[in-house]
């Protein structure tokens, strides 16, 4: 009730409201072409389905035909090979002539009557045969002639002198109008009597086969369209044989008249006042003829659904027109007019002085608003979009350096989201772009900064042509492109790579492209190792080549360092004498050493790394704990703190200038002695450490107490020396583990460890895994 007066009281307002109004009037406006095309498609649908059904008509008539056809075929076979059976043909003669034998035989007969019923079962209603005018056979038994068709099967058209006179017919084949049968009495259904003749022994034989007309009708009404569509049968004389929904012999006469040729296979008749569509067709063979009248209404009624639904919907889309402009105006408009004053509010202006002229309307002035909201959206949600992908970038960076990251799922949707990653495995190359001479020279330097500036942009757009990729500038000319791989990723990305050689080939003159190739991850996490094993390839890139890709699968990569207690003691040997040129020299020696074993890029630069800490030692033992000559970027950068990169050879430029330096800085002769002594301890481990070495043996063998070697050594080094002596037969012991296929205990007692637990002991707590489990990780 309470609604209801609401309503009442709303009605004033919403006759006076225009913007309703218009709404519900620009509505209705669509409601004339809607009507004009559906009266269109109406009339043409009307006279599209009158065609094409009475033309589906005549071709289900003739199939129907052509059904009924068959089964009168069926049923002229089945009489005729009844005729020239055997057992007909030795038994079947008249009943005066039959020997005691051949009345013997009579059940065979029957036997061979009811087969041949049981085939056309389902085409005929009775089957009987007779040579004389006194025994009629059939499937069941033989009868009296007269007592037959005056009894068992009366037929109300024809009488036994009519059956009589068939077998003085000459016609071999005949089919005669239909007729009521009755038996005993009982009506039975019409039949249409198929009658056959022959010769059995100088006697004229008949068989005469029911045709049921309940078949022929199911044969018509199976290929019938509509319910409404009625049937009409005639023989090859004009004699109805089939009439259903209350037709007659009379209209048969009207129908020949219309089709007088089987071409005119549709047409049109009056009866009882309605139109009817007509289809003909005439049987080949046994010169039927079939009628189909189809009410004209009944295509009518086909189409007035048509036009029901056109006025349904014309009346549904002003329901819903009148609906929709009533909550527009209000209750979406009132709403939205408060999110206006809203934006005059924010706006921090007056009503009058919001951003639109005074010839617009509310709504107009409400759609600026609106517009320069989405406008602020837009703006917000592209600086969300580069915070996003500077992030995703960081990111990257941070998995490319080894570095384990916080929501990894996180940053593949976003790489599914910007850039189309769906599969679920990776791989990263790593390109370098280095520029000749003639690019420097020839190309002026505004160029140049373009080219230098697209280079990511360009890399980018040829390989994602192939391959979902995503490339970052992971140094100067040098790029980290990560590539989504699925089933097919190797072949694309080989097209990838070539297209982008193509490309710039022409520019060979200028530019040399060298690409590394890593394996395939299956995380996120494993891009780290996929881009080490792309730079370990890039690293053996033929020099003499302007264009190469290295796959890293082509290369037995070493993902460890060799660095051991020997090399960094010689490097302190040389600092000591205050030989640069031999520090240098041994430098480079463990930088190729490990080079030639083809150690990964990361290990690389851990090496470097572990080069640089051995001059920290160095000079933390020479009381240099400020090394002045090394800046705080430096000391970051070759230290691994930072995140910043750079190349091997910048690196160990950085590293040679630090040894440079500490090279100048001497010993005073108590500490070369000491040193000297802690070089021969190491030498002496070095050299027997596959032996039972002791504090006491160590102690004699270099000539001062056991005490004082212990302590001496831990002070210089700033290792014990079991720990010492422990770490480089595990040393030797990964090397074996690696190189060879001995067993763990021949590898312990090799390395001087003559107990496999101690040696298991031993190597978990240095390696922080079983031999077993480092032996399987690194072959």
């Amino acid at each position: 009730m309470d609604k209801m007066k609401r309503f009442v009281r709303f009605m004033p307002r919403l006759k006076m409201n225009s913007l309703f109004v218009k709404i519900w009037l620009y509505f209705l406006s669509l409601l004339i072409p809607t009507i004009v095309i559906g009266f269109v498609f109406y009339f043409n649908f009307v006279d599209k389905v009158k065609h094409e059904f009475a033309g589906k008509i005549a071709i289900h008539l003739q199939s129907a035909a052509n059904t009924v056809d068959i089964h009168l075929g069926t049923i002229q076979g089945v009489n005729q090979n009844l005729l020239v059976n055997e057992v007909v043909n030795r038994v079947l003669i008249p009943n005066s002539q039959m020997t005691i034998q051949e009345k013997a035989e009579l059940v065979k007969l029957i036997q061979v009557l009811n087969n041949a019923g049981s085939i056309m079962n389902n085409l005929i209603d009775f089957l009987f045969v007779y040579v004389d005018g006194e025994r009629v056979y059939t499937p069941t038994s033989s009868e009296k002639f007269a007592s037959f068709f005056a009894t068992s099967y009366r037929y109300e058209r024809y009488t036994a002198a009519d059956w009589l006179e068939k077998l003085h017919s000459e016609q071999m084949i005949e089919i005669v109008p239909q007729s009521a049968v009755e038996s005993y009495g009982v009506p039975r259904k019409p039949v249409v009597p198929f009658i056959t003749t022959g010769l059995i022994r100088g006697n004229k034989a008949v068989a005469v086969a029911n045709i049921s007309v309940e078949m022929v009708q199911g044969a018509l009404l199976g290929n019938d369209m509509f319910p409404a569509t009625r049937f009409l049968v005639t023989d090859a004389g004009d004699n109805l044989i089939i009439a259903t929904g209350g037709l007659n012999a009379d209209i048969a006469g009207e129908l020949k008249r219309i089709h007088t040729d089987k071409a005119a296979a549709v047409g049109k008749v009056e009866i009882g006042g309605q139109t009817y569509m007509t289809a003909f067709d005439q049987s080949n063979i046994y010169g039927w003829q079939y009628y189909a009248l189809t009410p004209v209404s009944e295509f009518n009624r086909q189409a007035a659904g048509v036009l029901n639904l056109i006025i349904l919907i014309c009346s549904v889309l002003l329901v819903i027109g009148f609906a929709l402009s009533f909550i527009f105006a209000y209750r979406i408009y009132n709403p939205i007019k408060k999110i206006r004053d809203v934006l005059v509010a924010n706006e921090g202006m007056e009503e009058g002085a919001f951003p639109h002229s005074a010839k617009k309307n509310a709504l107009m002035a409400l759609g600026d608003g609106v517009h320069e909201l989405y406008r602020a959206n837009e703006t917000y949600r592209s600086k969300l979009t580069i915070a996003t992908l500077n992030r995703l970038e960081h990111a990257l960076l941070q998995l490319l350096r080894g570095n384990r990251i916080e929501g990894e799922h996180e940053v593949a949707a976003r790489l599914n989201e910007h850039f189309g990653f769906r599969a679920g495995e990776y791989l990263v190359g790593a390109i370098l772009f280095e520029f000749k001479a003639p690019f420097y020279r020839d190309i002026q330097d505004v160029d140049r900064f373009v080219i230098l500036g697209k280079l990511k942009k360009l890399i980018t757009g040829l390989l994602r042509e192939f391959v979902p990729v995503y490339v970052l500038e992971y140094d100067r000319q040098q790029f980290a492109c990560i590539v989504n791989m699925d089933d097919n990723g190797d072949a694309a990305l080989t097209r990838a790579l070539d297209n982008l050689m193509r490309t710039f080939a022409y520019d060979a003159l200028f530019c040399i492209i060298h690409v590394g190739v890593g394996s395939r991850c299956s995380k996120l996490s494993g891009i780290g190792k996929s881009y080490n094993e792309a730079m370990t390839a890039l690293h053996n890139r033929d020099q003499s080549l302007d264009f190469q890709v290295i796959d890293a699968q082509s290369l037995e990569i070493e993902h460890r360092f060799y660095y051991s207690f020997a090399d960094e003691n010689k490097i302190w040997h040389h600092l000591k004498k205050g030989d640069f040129a031999e520090t240098e020299e041994a430098i480079r020696e463990v930088l190729r050493r490990n080079e030639t074993r083809n150690v990964s890029h990361r290990n690389i630069h851990m090496l470097l790394a572990e080069l640089y800490n051995t001059s920290l030692r160095y000079a933390t033992e020479r009381g240099m704990d400020d090394l002045s000559f090394v800046t705080e970027e430096e000391h970051h950068l070759l230290s691994g703190i930072t995140g910043q990169t750079a190349d091997v050879e910048t690196k160990l430029q950085l590293i040679l200038k630090v040894y440079r330096q500490l090279s100048g800085h001497q010993l005073p002769p108590q500490d070369n002695r000491t040193g000297a002594t802690v070089s021969s301890i190491i030498h002496y481990i070095e050299e027997n450490f596959a032996t039972d070495l002791y504090l006491e043996k160590i102690a004699m063998e270099v000539g001062i107490s056991s005490k004082y070697v212990s302590r001496m050594f831990k002070e210089k080094t700033g290792v014990n020396l079991t720990d010492y002596i422990s770490m480089y037969r595990m040393t030797k012991a990964k090397e074996l583990l690696v190189q060879t296929n001995l067993s763990i205990n021949e590898i312990a007692e090799r390395v001087g460890i003559f107990s496999r637990a101690t040696f298991l002991r031993i190597f978990k707590k240095f390696e922080g895994v079983s031999p077993n489990e480092f032996r399987k990780s690194n072959t």
